[in-house]
């Protein structure tokens, strides 16, 4: 049976300049080196999923940069908004043959939709009465359709803090639970590999392109006004999801890391 091979990559932080770093790394250096990977795999990917924080500065020049490098990819890149991204900005200047800013797409049997959760000025994420609708609206016009969604902030608690989670995941919960056809929800945000499987659906988080990062488990040891202290950076190791989706509605799923 021939999977539909998607890729996920999340959380560049792409800077405007060559040679632009930040936390000492070079993220357009370490997002081409993900993509030279990518282009390795076999079987070949047939579609790549970026889930917000493309930029670090949500800047004209950044999106222009990122739409450049992005064209490395010789397939279709559907991109979301993360809370370090300015939506318009990507909408205007993130254009190249092969990048897609959409709600929603149909690629082979499989529907997907893409959510930005971004609140501006802020690190959380909230999901409108609006995109609740249209959620709910999709995955109900073809019931027997699979379903992937993918936005940025995660659907369920990876890190105590506020600050890294989608405010409205209980909300959000309880209308997909209403629904057969979602298969797998793909988020980023927290820059670490994540599993949830206490629903009906499979939950997920991805590794960042520009850095991986650990959350301490228990809110005492965070701080709102220091967000270093319940969490540590490593930008030697870096990932992306390979994710092989069946026509009869399975999936494989499988982090790819890198050493940089």
């Amino acid at each position: 049976m021939q999977a539909l091979r998607v890729v996920q990559i999340t959380d560049i932080h792409l800077l405007p300049q060559p040679g632009d770093k930040y936390y000492q790394v070079d993220t357009a250096a370490s997002l081409e080196a993900v993509i030279a990977e990518i282009n390795q795999l076999e079987p070949k990917v047939d579609m790549v999923i970026a889930s917000g924080d493309l930029s670090e500065d949500g800047a004209a020049a950044t999106y222009q940069r990122l739409a450049k490098i992005l064209a490395q990819l010789p397939v279709p890149v559907y991109v979301t908004a993360g809370n370090h991204d300015d939506p318009q900005l990507m909408s205007t200047h993130l254009q190249s043959a092969n990048i897609n800013i959409t709600p929603s797409a149909e690629v082979a049997n499989w529907g997907f939709i893409f959510l930005d959760s971004q609140v501006a000025g802020q690190s959380h994420g909230l999901l409108s009465a609006q995109q609740l609708h249209d959620i709910d609206s999709y995955l109900s016009h073809n019931p027997d359709r699979p379903v992937l969604m993918a936005l940025h902030h995660p659907t369920f608690t990876v890190c105590p803090l506020a600050s890294c989670q989608l405010q409205n995941a209980g909300e959000l919960q309880q209308l997909l639970l209403q629904h057969n056809n979602l298969r797998l929800v793909i988020a980023g945000h927290t820059h670490n590999d994540e599993t949830d499987q206490s629903q009906r659906y499979s939950q997920y988080t991805t590794p960042s392109t520009f850095a991986h990062a650990t959350h301490k488990q228990e809110l005492a040891e965070h701080s709102e006004q220091d967000f270093w202290a319940g969490h540590q950076l490593d930008g030697a190791t870096i990932g992306f999801r390979v994710l092989d989706l069946m026509a009869d509605a399975s999936f494989t799923t499988k982090v790819h890391w890198l050493k940089v």
